[in-house]
């Protein structure tokens, strides 16, 4: 089923589902996006411990609960996104959300592990509403990405709370990030990206510091390492960057972390503003021409298992008015908008990475000889490609935000031809000689090896890795399309080409 037409069935489903009249027997949050090794899911509204899987509903009031070497990812229906690493434990003790106005309510609960949390709606329409307890302090978010990681080196209980951005001057055109991190015993503001705070029992949050190497290792290896084989198989989970562009930030980010205790700071973050957003839900990218528009994903809530079973039953209903069919849909669409495909947590052998600001609906597109020299492969949204066989190149996400950022993974490299690297803009690709990609994006390129995939509300990223080329688009030029590099299987003839063309076909591109 075509995604649009799953966006217009759902939104009607879920229409039907929050009529008064249906009895509900639990509120669903959000959905586990990916699960890696055993977590499992108790309390609230279930019966007894249940297994997580990828897909799965996740409710409010679920204790979540993972085992060593297992990691999972939460997408609340606001497009929060929550990581829990290993030996960890989540609850979501609040969330109220209206996809109408964005406005909302939501309180969390990490109590041990190590815990990455990307900033939604909710945060950005009022991020006073967000809150997220620890065993020892209040973490008031500010529309933001941050982490908070139990630290490995002590004994005293000691837990770290870092800010991972947006940073003031981040070049994804986000909102800057903030926290303030109090208890009974005092309060500390962290401003800066790359900063954060001690948190002990007993004692006020310690002064913002920056993050300390060892607690950034203990949290990058918690949640990029090795996983269990555990009986919720091996999905892919998404959003683990923390927000866009967290990569840069910081180098971004000049000047001291200041900032009095308890000061005051704009509100923000969330997503970008969607792009061409059509008849309030928006179409899907077709040959046609037609664009896939990113839709946040609207509030539903389960109906109690006697009405699941009259459906089930056969009341004569289609597949687009079931409710557990409007279940199903929302987690692939889930999939289709926010999670990517590259997989997460392990080495990227060779990525190109593509990001913008000020303009939406740019895309990444990648040619490259296909294996034993049988002709040229095109990935980009039209064909994500394929990681794990021929073209062995696959784009991560298609990303159509008024800002954002692409990658396309290369698992291993063909012979036999040049790769091609180019950014296109589809919003212009109509308007012959525009200059809006060269003068407006700010658009930048970078060549990349044995970097992690990392997702945030801005798009895909990559994060560490040896960075081969980072090109910027030179201003003055004319064209819809950027034709930034050109490399070889060796790597060891990377051409910066920086030339502007025009395609009304994005498929043409060569």
């Amino acid at each position: 089923m075509h995604i649009f037409g799953k966006l217009v069935g759902f939104a009607a489903v879920s229409s039907a589902i929050l009529m008064p009249s249906v009895a509900f027997a639990a509120t669903q949050a959000g959905i586990a996006a990916g699960v890696s090794g055993s977590v499992a899911v108790s309390e609230g509204d279930r019966e007894s411990k249940q297994a997580v899987v990828s897909g799965m509903d996740m409710l409010l009031g679920d204790k979540l609960e993972s085992a060593d070497a297992s990691r999972m990812q939460i997408l609340l229906l606001d497009e929060t996104v929550f990581t829990v690493g290993p030996n960890s434990q989540l609850v979501i003790d609040e969330f109220v959300y209206d996809p109408n106005t964005d406005t909302g309510k939501l309180t969390a609960n990490f109590t041990r592990g190590v815990l990455r949390y990307v900033s939604g709606k909710v945060a950005s329409a009022n991020p006073t509403n967000v809150t997220i307890k620890t065993r020892t302090a209040t973490i008031g978010v500010r529309g933001t990405a941050l982490f908070a990681v139990d630290d490995p080196e002590t004994t005293e209980d000691q837990t770290f709370v870092g800010l991972l951005g947006p940073g003031a001057n981040n070049d994804g055109n986000l909102r800057a990030g903030g926290m303030t991190v109090s208890n009974e015993m005092g309060s500390t503001d962290v401003l800066r990206a790359g900063f954060g705070t001690f948190i002990r029992p007993g004692m006020a949050p310690g002064p913002a510091i920056p993050t300390p190497p060892r607690i950034t290792q203990a949290m990058q290896a918690r949640l990029t390492g090795p996983v269990a084989r555990g009986q919720n198989g091996g999905g892919q989970a998404g959003n683990q960057g923390g927000g866009q562009n967290q990569g840069g930030n910081q180098a971004n980010d000049g000047g001291p972390q200041g900032g009095p205790q308890n000061a005051g700071g704009p509100a923000g973050g969330g997503s970008p503003k969607q792009a061409e957003n059509a008849a309030g839900v928006g179409a899907a990218k077709t040959a046609g021409g037609a664009k896939k528009i990113a839709v946040p994903l609207k509030t539903v809530q389960k109906i109690d298992s006697q009405a699941f079973n009259a459906t089930e039953e056969g009341a004569g209903i289609s597949d687009a008015e079931n409710p557990q069919q409007a279940i199903n849909d929302m987690v692939e669409i889930a999939q289709e908008l926010g999670f990517g495909t590259l997989p997460f947590g392990v080495a990227i052998p060779t990525a190109i990475e593509t990001r913008w600001s000020n303009i939406g609906i740019l895309d990444t597109h990648l040619t490259g000889p296909n294996p034993g020299g049988d002709g040229r492969f095109h990935v980009f949204y039209q064909n994500f490609g394929n990681f794990n066989s021929a073209p062995f190149a696959q784009l991560d996400a298609d990303n159509v935000a008024n800002g954002g950022s692409e990658v396309i993974g290369i698992s291993q490299l063909n012979s036999g031809g040049v790769y091609r690297a180019s950014l296109h803009n589809f919003r212009d690709r109509n308007l012959v000689g525009s200059t809006a990609l060269s003068n407006e994006a700010n658009a930048r390129m970078r060549l990349i090896q044995n970097g992690q995939i990392s997702r945030g509300p801005g798009g895909s990223t990559i994060v560490s890795g040896n960075v081969l080329a980072d090109i910027q688009a030179p201003t003055g030029q004319v064209g819809n399309t950027w034709v930034g590099l050109e490399f070889d299987s060796t790597l060891s003839n990377i051409t910066v080409v920086n030339q502007f063309q025009d395609n009304v076909n994005p498929a043409n591109i060569q």
